[in-house]
Order: structure tokens, then C-alpha cells, then sequence
């Protein structure tokens, strides 16, 4: 049934947000519940400041409680993460109404996840992994749940930014960069899937010497800087300049639940930069290499799709949503075809133009994978869990209303205070050691030998 037409849910939404956010797709996803969940009430508090959650959030009865990944991507920071989740995990558990979560790369840091499944009831897992890989990642022996997980992708069309990224093109109709990319350099963290990205980066530019007529701006991004990063508005704008683009499924062969793998990975290749995956698999993974063959389609096609950029990816199962030689041109997992693939962009642009356009429509027109569907999607599944629970509750929907931007309200005003009162204390004591430099200063002009007598004095005592 459509969840348009049934009982309005109280639904809350916990995430992190900063002031200001870089990425396009992160708010796209996040705020997609509040404007496609018609008929129904989402409340969004923000644990960006000091993780403190106001213990009056536990008495107001939510229907659902919705875990963003946002939220759920502090764990990254992980003595951060467990301090906080120490503070706030009796106000989580106490938390009212069916709790879910939407993680991303869920195959790394995976035990912060299992805890607070564990501890907080929590009925659902919105997962992007790999079907099969459900009950590795997330097994009933830690969870204490069985048949946790829900499969989303983890970005769709946003039709507000397709409307902006329409208007955009008509504005730059030219595409003057052949084929553009932009992956992150790995490391190996991933396990040999996860480097395939970097490896196609690699392998492009390997082969570049036989294509000099073709126009790239094919770049690796690092952990440590925003070296060849684009982010906001100017991804876009890349894009819409790019004929072609490289491309692969995300994902980790790898499962590793706290960290020590990605760790260990790190500090193994820095002190040996020219070890090879074998080497890398055996000092590092033990073992753990092709545990899991999580592949994940990331919001990059959809983005593709959307500035009618064609698409050279890695071949592989893209979940139906794309079909090769119909949606993409397709480069062989050993890259072995990588050179027809170069030579054919570069002679044939009618024929990616095609492929691009071709692939808008079975993908962008159909609106087969919008954020509406999706939140109508996790809505669905959501409010079978919720079961008859959903209603007004005690006092109607405006008690809710009420309460929570009540608590909210005061919460802010909080961490307003805390800023306030920081900043403050910061402002006194620099005005404070501007204060004793000047009178230092003036008395060692004045006074100098009374000045030299009482330092002295001073250094003596300190010394003691």
C-alpha cells in the first residue's frame, strides 16, 4: 500500500551535519525523507557539536528512529566515536519507536555498527552491500538479529539538482575533456577490489603515450590533502565538460571490523612503497582477502547519466541498472580491451554520444531511481515494522511537534551557551597576556632596574 495514504509517522532522524557540507549528494540524501515522505512528520537533530544528546528525546513517542549515515560515519574518528557513544547510549537506548540504520561502507570500522544494533534494538540494516555478503557483514552471533538487511543503493537523482544540472548544460553545451576521472588513491585498504579504481587510474595513464590526441584529466585524490579534489557545484561542472568518463563498482573484498587492517595496510605501504598485492595481502590481510565480495554502485553513475557524459566502466553487474554496449562502454577486468576503448572515444564520438544518451533515458527519464522512490521504498519497508504503532500517540502530533523542538530549542541554546562561553574565556586570555606584555614592556622601559631585580626575583622562585 502506498505509505502516502496510511497514518502520518513521527519519525526521527539523527545525523551529522556540518555548517557547511561540500558534497551535494550527502545533503541530497539526507533531507530526501522531508521532502519526498509525504504525509509524513521527520524531525532531524543534528549531533554535530560536542555528541550530547538531551535526555528528554527518550519521553517523546516517535514511531521510527532513523540512524543516518552521516551519524553513523563518526565512527570513523573511533576514540571520538566511543567516548561519544558512551555518553549518549542511554538516551539512544531509550530512544522510542522502531530504530534502523543507513550505513555506508559498512565492511569497515563494522563492530561500532554491531554494538549499536546490539544494544539499541535496532530492527533494520538499509545496506548498499552485496546481497549475499548480508550475513557476513552483519552476523546474528554479534547483531543478535537475523534478516537485518534492506538493499539501497547508497545515491539517487535528486530532481532539484537534475532541474539545476539541466539548466547548467544548456549554459556549457562544450565538452572539451575527452575522458575525465577522479578516484581516490586507495592503498590497499579495500582489499584487491577496493584498488581497482586506483588500478584503473593507473592503467589509463600507463597507456596515454599511444593516445596523444586525446584530452584527459584522469587524477588520483589522496587521504591526507585536497590535492585534485572536486567537490560542490564544480563536480558538475567537471563532468558536463567530459565526453567520456572512467569508471567502476565501489566496494571491499575485505571485511574489517575495527580498523586494524586498514591501519596496518597504511603504515605497511608507507614504509614499503613498492610492494606488490601479493606482498601487501600477506603482511596485511591475513587471510582476509575475498571474505566478502561486496560491490557497491555508487551515486557517480547516476551523476554520469545525469550530464550526459558516457560511461567507461569496469565490467561487472550493475544491479540492472545498467546494460553494457547499450548504457556504458565496457573495459575488461585486466583492462586488456583498455586501448580499443581509448581509440574508440577518441574517433567514434558519435558513438558515446549515443551510449550517454542512451543511458539518460533508461536511467534519468525512466525515474526509476530517484530519491522519491527510494524514500517511498524505505517507507514501505519502515512502516511494515512499525506495524499499528504509527498514530498521533499520547497528545497528537503537535505534543511531538512540540517537545522535540522544545528540547531541541533548549539543546541549542545549550551549545550556543558552550560557544559563547569558549570563545569568551579565549577572548580573556589573550586580553589578559596582551595586558601583562604591555605593562611588562612599559616597566622595563621605566623601571629597567626594578624590572631586572623583581625577574630575577621570579626565575629564582620559579626555579624552587
Amino acid at each position: 500500500m502506498n505509505p502516502h495514504y496510511e497514518q502520518a509517522m513521527n519519525i526521527l532522524v539523527l545525523c551529522w551535519k556540518p555548517r557547511r557540507s561540500v558534497v551535494r549528494t550527502h545533503d541530497n540524501h539526507l533531507f530526501s525523507f522531508r521532502r519526498y515522505g509525504k504525509g509524513n512528520r521527520f524531525y532531524y537533530f543534528n549531533c554535530k557539536n560536542t555528541g550530547r544528546l538531551p535526555a528528554g528525546l527518550a519521553n517523546i513517542p516517535f514511531d521510527a528512529v532513523i540512524f543516518h549515515y552521516t551519524f553513523l560515519a563518526l565512527r570513523f574518528d573511533q576514540p571520538s566515536f566511543w567516548a561519544m557513544y558512551k555518553r549518549i547510549k542511554p538516551v539512544l537506548q531509550g530512544l522510542q519507536g522502531v530504530k534502523v540504520i543507513i550505513p555506508h561502507d559498512e565492511y569497515v570500522y563494522t563492530r561500532s555498527l554491531w554494538t549499536l544494533i546490539r544494544d539499541c534494538g535496532v530492527q533494520r540494516v538499509y545496506s548498499s552491500c552485496f546481497p549475499p555478503d548480508c550475513d557476513v557483514i552483519f552476523p546474528a552471533g554479534e547483531t543478535g538479529q537475523k534478516n537485518l538487511c534492506h538493499p539501497v543503493f547508497t545515491g539517487y537523482i535528486d530532481p532539484a539538482t537534475l532541474r539545476w544540472v539541466e539548466k547548467r548544460r544548456a549554459k556549457s553545451p562544450r565538452k572539451d575533456i575527452d575522458v575525465g576521472y577522479r578516484a581516490g588513491s586507495a592503498n590497499y585498504i579495500f582489499g584487491f577490489h577496493g584498488q581497482l579504481k586506483t588500478d584503473l587510474a593507473n592503467a589509463f595513464r600507463a597507456r596515454l603515450p599511444q593516445h596523444p590526441h586525446l584530452k584527459e584529466d584522469v587524477k588520483l585524490t589522496y587521504m591526507d590533502s585536497f590535492r585534485n579534489t572536486i567537490t560542490g557545484s564544480a563536480w558538475f561542472d567537471f563532468l558536463l565538460r567530459c565526453r567520456a568518463a572512467l569508471g567502476c563498482l565501489g566496494g571491499s573484498s575485505i571485511l574489517d571490523p575495527d580498523g586494524e587492517i586498514r591501519a596496518r595496510t597504511l603504515a605497511y605501504v608507507r614504509a614499503h612503497p613498492g610492494a606488490s598485492r601479493e606482498e601487501i595481502a600477506q603482511a596485511c590481510y591475513q587471510g582476509g582477502e575475498g571474505v566478502i565480495q561486496t560491490r557497491i554502485l555508487g551515486p557517480r553513475v547516476f551523476e554520469c547519466a545525469m550530464t550526459h557524459t558516457c560511461q567507461l566502466l569496469v565490467e561487472g553487474d550493475y544491479f540492472g541498472v545498467l546494460e553494457p554496449n547499450v548504457d556504458y562502454i565496457p573495459i575488461k577486468k585486466d583492462f586488456s580491451n583498455l586501448d580499443e576503448v581509448m581509440d574508440l572515444v577518441e574517433r567514434d564520438p558519435a558513438y558515446c554520444e549515443k551510449i550517454a544518451e542512451q543511458c539518460y533515458e533508461h536511467v534519468v527519464a525512466s525515474g526509476k531511481y530517484s530519491y522519491e522512490k527510494f524514500v517511498e521504498e524505505v517507507l514501505c519497508d519502515l512502516r511494515a515494522l512499525v506495524g499499528q504503532r504509527a498514530g498521533p500517540g499520547p497528545g497528537g502530533p503537535l505534543a511531538v511537534s512540540l517537545g522535540f523542538y522544545r528540547i531541541k530549542g533548549c539543546y541549542m541554546a545549550q551549545e550556543a551557551a558552550r560557544v559563547i562561553l569558549r570563545k569568551a574565556r579565549t577572548a580573556a586570555r589573550r586580553l589578559y597576556g596582551g595586558l601583562r606584555g604591555l605593562l611588562a614592556s612599559a616597566a622595563k622601559a621605566c623601571m629597567p632596574k626594578t624590572y631586572a631585580r623583581l625577574r630575577a626575583a621570579y626565575r629564582a622562585r620559579k626555579k624552587r
